[in-house]
């Protein structure tokens, strides 16, 4: 089966957990340390960085003019730090210079493994529901819940009409309605030489990153059913 990903670069970090495309560039949001990093799409060079208050992070979005990270509690993998909570975080930064702006509680509590930013509000992936859940951008209250149909939600990217969602441990990527869930494209990635965890849309193609190697790839060709939506539709 011919490839349909192609390596873009290494990402500056050993575990990028989120990625987001706007204007500027592309937003990589560092697992271990909760730190993020807009890099060039071309080469991954690094434009900026900073830390965000956020700790052990899955998920980064732009949108309002603010840059949204996940904080996913505790981490097992390294002892704790000053800003690592028991519980789940949605942190919202200031995206020249990573400070925070305002910080909420999952709801229920649930791990979060992606964002993105639509004109609605902001999705998450609530793991502990298996579904996608729409949040007022301002209090997290709930406005629509759809559930998914497999375990372990991961990166989300919108081209405007719908959802595309990562599902890491199937190693599939589905485009999904953002009013009830229904799936309208499959993309299978198990010939891939890569797992999908972050996940965003740029001019029509899927880049995804991988947490396990470092590695950033992008889609060959635009996705099946997405518009050339440009750099970060509907922000």
């Amino acid at each position: 089966m011919t490839p349909r990903f192609e390596h873009a670069f290494q990402a500056p970090v050993a575990h990028p957990n989120g990625l987001q495309a706007t204007d500027e560039g592309l937003w990589i949001a560092d697992q271990d340390q909760g730190r993020a990093f807009l890099v060039a799409p071309d080469d991954g060079a690094v434009i900026r960085s900073f830390s965000t208050g956020a700790g052990k992070s899955s998920g980064v979005t732009f949108g309002h003019g603010t840059l949204w990270m996940c904080s996913n509690g505790l981490p097992k993998t390294r002892p704790p730090t000053a800003v690592d909570t028991a519980h789940t975080r949605i942190v919202k930064t200031d995206p020249r210079t990573g400070a925070m702006l305002a910080q909420f509680r999952a709801p229920d509590d649930s791990d979060v493994h992606g964002l993105e930013w639509t004109s609605e509000g902001l999705w998450l992936t609530t793991l502990d529901r298996r579904a996608l859940t729409l949040v007022d951008a301002e209090s997290l209250a709930p406005r629509r819940v759809i559930p998914v149909p497999m375990d372990r939600a991961h990166g989300l990217g919108w081209d405007g009409n719908a959802l595309w969602c990562a599902f890491t441990s199937d190693r599939m990527v589905l485009r999904l309605s953002a009013q009830d869930g229904a799936v309208l494209e499959r993309l299978d990635l198990g010939g891939e030489p890569f797992e999908p965890h972050g996940l965003t849309l740029r001019l029509g193609r899927l880049w995804i990153c991988d947490a396990v190697t470092g590695a950033v790839w992008r889609q060959r060709e635009p996705a099946a059913g997405c518009p050339d939506a440009g750099g970060a539709p509907g922000r």
